[in-house]
């Protein structure tokens, strides 16, 4: 999945959440046009928890696909099976 429709963090729009000291905050928004200053949004999606907690999450998301196939590929290297799947 994550080489069709991105990491989890690409599909953040903003979070709510609380500091280490207690202090409540804001970051992004709730549409994709939201361009102005740092994406903490992103920065706390990667912190795994170190930085804030997560109060409240908005996710961009994308319409379900019409099928859906399932593709092993065994013994080759990790750059030849996506180059497979490309």
């Amino acid at each position: 999945r994550r080489l069709k429709a991105g990491a989890a963090r690409d599909h953040i729009l903003g979070v709510a959440a609380v500091s280490g000291r207690g202090e409540a905050f804001k970051s992004g928004g709730r549409v994709v046009k939201n361009v102005t200053g740092y994406d903490l949004s992103k920065l706390m999606a990667n912190s795994w928890g170190t930085l804030a907690v997560l109060t409240d999450v908005t996710f961009k998301v994308l319409p379900a696909a019409e099928t859906e196939v399932t593709l092993a590929i065994r013994g080759l290297l990790d750059d030849a099976a996506v180059a497979a799947m490309a």
